[in-house]
């Protein structure tokens, strides 16, 4: 990943997917499951990044 400090802290679907490596259709699931949260403002859907990032460390391999 990037250097985090350089994104934002809400983040739209696209630029969520960008700096997840996931797939825009994957983050919609996961929002529809409630996996992750997403936030309206106004008429767009944004992401929290520290959320993102948090869900990111979830599936986290510990090395051997």
């Amino acid at each position: 990943m990037a250097n985090v400090d350089l994104w934002p802290e809400w983040l739209r679907p696209k630029d969520a997917a960008h700096y997840t490596g996931l797939s825009r259709s994957y983050l919609y699931q996961l929002i529809s499951s409630q996996v992750i949260s997403s936030y309206k403002r106004g008429r767009a859907t944004v992401l929290k990044r520290t959320e993102l990032d948090a869900y990111m460390e979830k599936g986290k391999k510990e090395a051997i």
